[in-house]
């Protein structure tokens, strides 16, 4: 897993303070709200780096599939 599980609470947090914001009306402080949006850079990255790495190794597995299939 890509993710450990202080990260995953931190997600599920910001998840259930947006929830509680949409639908019980709740307010989100301002300090809460920053680090909603500071955490979700941070994961956006973290989701584009895996992306990338795991391009990269589909592409090696690829290319080492054609490289087999001429030996």
């Amino acid at each position: 897993n890509e993710f450990d599980e202080y990260e995953i609470a931190q997600f599920n947090r910001f998840r259930e303070l947006r929830s509680n914001s949409v639908y019980r009306a709740e307010t989100i402080t301002i300090v809460d709200a920053q680090k909603c949006l500071d955490y979700a850079k941070i994961v956006i990255r973290k989701i584009k780096q895996i992306m990338i790495t795991k391009k990269k190794e589909k592409e090696e597995t690829k290319e080492d599939n054609t490289h087999n299939n001429f030996i």
